[in-house]
């Protein structure tokens, strides 16, 4: 339902925004004490993890609706490389990539801080 979709596409955009924004305040403040503290490198890996996570729901709303609609794009395209095949494996590999880079930021940080009060 294309209503569904919107809503969707709503909340990818209202968190992609929120996540560019993040790291635009990150990168514009790193000189900030507290900023430099929580280490700007991590803050960016998590925020661009988040990024590529939500970023599968647009994957996962590819159909074939218009594609089976023409019948020389179907007769072009074989079923394995339909839209919909294809998006639902792009949103599970960008799922998993930021969700990845996301955690692998916030262990790696949690291993200093366990090195640095060792």
């Amino acid at each position: 339902s294309s209503q569904l979709k919107l809503v969707l596409y709503i909340f990818v955009g209202v968190n992609a925004a929120a996540a560019v924004g993040l790291i635009i305040w990150t990168l514009t403040h790193r000189a900030n004490i507290i900023i430099r503290a929580s280490q700007t490198e991590f803050l960016i890996c998590v925020a661009f993890g988040v990024l590529l996570s939500s970023s599968s729901i647009v994957f996962i709303t590819l159909d074939d609706s218009k594609a089976e609609a023409d019948a020389y794009l179907a007769y072009l395209m074989p079923p394995e490389y339909s839209a919909a095949n294809a998006g639902c494996m792009a949103s599970v590999w960008m799922y998993s990539i930021g969700f990845t880079v996301a955690f692998a930021a916030l262990f790696t940080r949690i291993w200093r801080m366990s090195r640095i009060f060792k």
